[in-house]
């Protein structure tokens, strides 16, 4: 009998979709909001989280629906489509200003790598130019070399 749960349990965890971490941006009027976005899929179902928000909704193809329910009750619909680990669409949010209006907002998603170990590990880094400046898209902020040790 325990063979049989243990080996049940094993066919289950081959086959069963692992979750995928997003970060998704939001442009709302010229403001970029950025979320981090965890995303299940079992057949075309999609579940998960939205920054800590419960996520459900559906996947065909490369078209997707999926729609965020916050915690105040509010609803927050998505469409769009995803190529080659990236995801584009629209969403329709409530309007801040007016309780019964929606606002539509482009927004885009980018998948995460998965983390490779949970070992410590140590990083060096070793700058090939210098800025005043705080920001990633500053020149030369691609060039900035990592080894690891």
């Amino acid at each position: 009998m325990r063979s049989l749960l243990l080996a049940s349990l094993l066919f289950v965890s081959l086959f069963a979709d692992a979750a995928e971490t997003w970060l998704l941006k939001v442009d709302r009027w010229g403001t970029v909001s950025s979320m981090t976005m965890q995303l299940e899929q079992a057949g075309p179902a999609l579940s998960g989280t939205l920054d800590g928000d419960r996520l459900e909704g559906r996947r065909a193809g490369d078209k997707l629906d999926f729609t965020v329910v916050d915690s105040k009750g509010k609803r927050y619909l998505y469409s769009g489509s995803i190529k080659a680990g990236a995801m584009q669409g629209r969403a329709d949010f409530p309007d801040t200003n007016k309780a019964d209006a929606r606002a539509i907002h482009a927004f885009s998603a980018r998948r995460l790598p998965e983390r490779v170990t949970t070992a410590p590990q140590t990083h060096v880094f070793a700058p090939t130019d210098y800025s005043n400046e705080f920001s990633p898209s500053r020149a030369g902020a691609d060039a900035l070399a990592w080894r690891q040790r």
